[in-house]
């Protein structure tokens, strides 16, 4: 059986007619009725009935038709991610970060021939991209205490987890919020405010719920908004009283961002604020030359972050 065949068969059930169906083809005819008359003699089956209003697959047609068209689109994949490869594509998938964002188009300047898929999410969205061969690499950020949990939940998974370095936990803050002149916060103060988050919460399902995994306890962060959209979180911010919990990460030129909008960014002090930063890759597996490349860059970043740290960024901005 060849893939041509089930491409003939799925465009005249459509079509209903070998005329209709040779025009979409761009071939001819008794072309497009030889194939048909092939595939059927190797399944050893008719597909098709005719009618008065032309060709109407059969029931053994119907019982046949979503596993071509499903072939079909499988097929469709491979040739997508072969075209990917050998195009060059880098495939990533990082926490909400605007100083990610800025570095994968530092790595695009430099690469400009370099096609970049980017992905943003949770920690468990994250993974997940990576363990189902969506991207190569995940950046994550995870507290300490639970690093050790996530270490055996991703072997679980057949996935690794490399760390680049900590950072302050923080909170951000527009100017309607009353903690906006204040320059630290308790961690335990963290349970009395109301956020804005992601649209899932981190390690929410399977083995990251039952681990109890995550930046902070469930139950510490009320969360009244959930969004996936960064100018929601940027509006809501500027607007409510409604705090983004993340970890401080800044850019080198971070002064467009601090024209735009009335951020304050808030460290969180405590035992539970120390962030660990870092990638998921697939075990054993080794970095592309662009994967390699990028995670330079992230090195770079954390190494002339004032004081050995990162000052004003939070996950979502």
């Amino acid at each position: 059986m060849k893939l041509q065949q089930l491409e003939y068969f799925v465009t005249v059930s459509k079509c209903g007619s070998l005329g209709k169906a040779a025009a979409q083809l761009y071939t001819s005819q008794p072309n497009v009725s030889k194939v048909i008359h092939s595939l059927e003699s190797e399944l050893g089956h008719p597909l098709f009935e005719r009618t008065t209003r032309g060709l109407r697959l059969n029931g053994y047609g119907k019982s046949i038709y979503d596993y071509a068209v499903s072939i079909i689109k499988d097929a469709e994949m491979i040739t997508q991610v072969c075209t990917e490869s050998i195009s060059g594509a880098f495939n990533v998938s990082t926490y909400q970060s605007t100083t990610l964002a800025r570095l994968l188009v530092q790595l695009y300047k430099a690469h400009p021939e370099l096609r970049i898929e980017h992905r943003q999410g949770n920690v468990e969205e994250v993974a997940g991209n990576v363990e189902n061969d969506i991207s190569e690499l995940g950046i994550i950020y995870i507290s300490r205490k639970y690093k050790q949990a996530l270490l055996n939940i991703l072997a679980q998974k057949k996935l690794e987890f490399f760390e680049l370095g900590t950072a302050r936990a923080c909170i951000t803050v527009g100017p309607k919020s009353p903690l906006y002149h204040r320059s630290r916060i308790p961690y335990s103060e963290l349970a009395g405010l109301h956020f804005v988050r992601g649209i899932q919460d981190y390690f929410s399902e399977n083995d990251f719920s039952r681990n109890n995994i995550g930046i902070a306890a469930s139950d510490a962060l009320q969360t009244d908004v959930f969004t996936n959209c960064n100018m929601m979180v940027s509006y809501l911010l500027e607007e409510t009283e409604l705090a983004d919990f993340g970890i401080n990460l800044v850019y080198p030129d971070a002064s467009e961002s601090s024209r735009l909008y009335h951020y304050k960014t808030i460290e969180v002090a405590g035992t539970e604020s120390t962030m660990v930063l870092g990638y998921i890759t697939e075990k054993d597996r080794g970095l592309s030359e662009t994967a390699a490349e990028f995670i330079r860059l992230i090195r770079k970043l954390l190494e002339n972050q004032p004081g050995g740290q990162s000052i004003s960024e939070t996950s979502s901005l």
